[in-house]
């Protein structure tokens, strides 16, 4: 080997460390930055899945309030019209049995007590959570 390739395979093997040790020094960066984010992150999937959790048990509030609401409604009218026995002996009672169902339905889907296991219980959850992702679920 003469002296110009040792002079280059010197050179190569120097650029070749130096990018290693930049490589090196960028990962415990990155990685010391998501150490460093973490509690601000389970804070806020907290946040978020509490919050979720608390707007479905709300629309299924709602929905059981509308369903209690036009049911009042509909035994009023007809015990004011005295056609209470001949309404369910036509069906007409029907159409307000399959509107309960499908809200009860909508309502079912939306219902989740998810808020109050992070309210009581966040570590809990969070194992859970964190389970369910290394399921892939």
């Amino acid at each position: 080997m003469n002296q110009t390739e040792v002079d280059m395979q010197t050179t190569l093997e120097e650029v070749l460390v130096n990018a290693i040790q930049k490589t090196q020094g960028n990962i415990k960066k990155g990685v010391d930055f998501a150490i460093e984010q973490t509690p601000e992150i389970v804070q806020q999937a907290l946040v978020w899945y509490a919050t979720l959790s608390g707007l479905r048990m709300t629309l299924f509030v709602l929905c059981v309030a509308i369903i209690v609401w036009g049911n009042w409604m509909v035994v009023n009218k007809c015990k004011k019209n005295q056609d209470f026995n001949r309404g369910i002996e036509q069906g007409g009672f029907i159409i307000v049995i399959f509107v309960n169902f499908i809200f009860l339905l909508f309502s079912a889907f939306a219902f989740s007590l998810t808020w109050l296991k992070i309210l009581i219980a966040p570590k809990l959850w969070l194992l859970e959570y964190a389970a369910g992702l290394t399921k892939g679920g």
